[in-house]
This record gives C-alpha cells, sequence and structure tokens, in this order.
C-alpha cells in the first residue's frame, strides 16, 4: 500500500516594478521577476512516485503562488528531508513575501510552514516596522498539537 502526502500552500508577496510609467520597462521587470520565482520554485522541487509538487500562480497575479500536491510514496520523513529544505529555500531566496503558509499532512500527521514579515514588505528599514512585538502563531484546530 502506498503513502500519499496532501501538500496545500499559498505565498502572496508585495512586490511591484518601481518603473512606472515607463510601460515597457515594466513589463520587462514582470517577466524577469517572474523568471527569478520559477527558478526559485523548480529548485529541488520535491517529487513523489507519480508527479511533483505543481506550483502556478493566481489567475495571472505574479505575487499570489499556489502550491498543491498529491505526492505518492511520500512519508514524514520525505517531509522533513525534501519539503522543509525547499520551503526553507523558498523563503529565503524569495523577497518581498507577505505571507507564506503550507501544510503536508502524511500518515496522519500534518506540518505546517510558514513565513510572516517582521516588517513592512520585509525590507528591514526600522522605520517600517510593523505595530507591536510578534505575538507567534495562533493554532486554531481540535487536534493536538506536538512541538
Amino acid at each position: 500500500m502506498s503513502t500519499w502526502t496532501e501538500v496545500t500552500g499559498i505565498i502572496v508577496c508585495d512586490w511591484c516594478s518601481w518603473s512606472y510609467p515607463d510601460k515597457e520597462k515594466v513589463k520587462k521587470d514582470i517577466i524577469v521577476r517572474k523568471n527569478k520565482i520559477n527558478n526559485i520554485l523548480k529548485k529541488n522541487l520535491p517529487s513523489g512516485s507519480e508527479s511533483p509538487i505543481k506550483t502556478r500562480y493566481l489567475g495571472n497575479n505574479y505575487n499570489i503562488i499556489v502550491i498543491t500536491g498529491s505526492l505518492r510514496d511520500f512519508d514524514s520523513i520525505d517531509i522533513q528531508e525534501k519539503i522543509a529544505p525547499w520551503w526553507d529555500n523558498i523563503v529565503n531566496e524569495l523577497d518581498f513575501i507577505r505571507q507564506a503558509v503550507m501544510s503536508c499532512t502524511s500518515c496522519r500527521k500534518t506540518y505546517i510552514f510558514e513565513k510572516r514579515i517582521a516588517h513592512d514588505a520585509d525590507l528591514g528599514d526600522k522605520l517600517l516596522e510593523l505595530y507591536g512585538p510578534d505575538p507567534g502563531i495562533f493554532i486554531h484546530t481540535n487536534r493536538k498539537i506536538n512541538y
């Protein structure tokens, strides 16, 4: 019997081209940005025995990335050894992430991956810090939480 891992996620970015009003430059900026995102997402893309994780943009919005997958013969160890490094690379290499969350469920275990900006546009300027300290993560579930 096969082990299946279900993957669902979304990444929302705040990137925009600052080349306005030069429309041709904006188009070039968008192409460069999409190519960068595609290269980041494809690097070490996790795959089950039948198919890899799928990534796409929501509509034509290159700032919203949808992640899905039904990975056959892929278990909790694979989540830790393949998906975790892939996710870490995405959140470390992709700039302007506003929010990112992904869940992976295998063998009745669910793993949650997330990134939330510490400051506005994740640019690092002290003047852009969000209001107040980070309160952490609040989980709404009827299941036991393991750390």
